[in-house]
């Protein structure tokens, strides 16, 4: 019992030493798929170490052997706590970067209808909603596809869809 509570006091120093002195540069692009969310892999490393240990002083603690807990347990749930851990954490992370599909981010981009034709101002479907719009592109005629560029107040800035796509395929010429 004695020999398990030195080995894992030096293997935390080694592990401590070896952070501070090396960071995560020592296994950059070695463990990288740990890299979830902005997490290290060292944090990952020593969470799971700290866990399977944790567990295997647990079933050291007594004497009695029908008290004791299966190593083959403590593997298997290791890995399945780790796992779990791996999964939430990537779908955390995966959420966080989506873009915003709600509120004045959500209509940046948006595409929409002319309903009513601008000139100077009129009115485009966009998600769903009608809304008042002006173009700096000019008079826009109804059925005009278009897409949100900004917001003011309730009035949305709009441009034609199709002058977007022919400067995007005039740029990539």
């Amino acid at each position: 019992m004695l020999d398990l509570y030195w080995g894992c006091l030096i293997a935390g120093a080694l592990l401590a030493v070896v952070t501070v002195l090396f960071g995560d540069s020592l296994f950059d692009g070695l463990l990288d798929f740990l890299a979830i969310g902005g997490s290290s892999p060292m944090s990952w490393i020593g969470g799971i170490a700290a866990f399977a240990l944790g567990s295997i002083m647990l079933m050291n603690s007594t004497t009695v052997p029908a008290m004791q807990i299966s190593k083959l347990v403590v593997a298997v749930v290791t890995i399945l706590v780790a796992g779990f851990f791996m999964f939430i954490v990537g779908a955390v992370a995966k959420a966080r970067l989506r873009r915003a599909t709600t509120g004045r981010e959500g209509l940046i981009g948006a595409v929409g209808t002319v309903r009513q034709a601008i000139a100077p101002e009129g009115y485009v479907f966009v998600e769903g909603e009608l809304w008042r719009a002006k173009s700096p592109a000019g008079p826009l005629e109804p059925g005009t596809t278009v897409r949100v560029i900004a917001i003011d107040g309730l009035t949305l800035t709009v441009m034609p869809a199709e002058s977007e796509q022919a400067l995007a395929a005039g740029q990539g010429a």
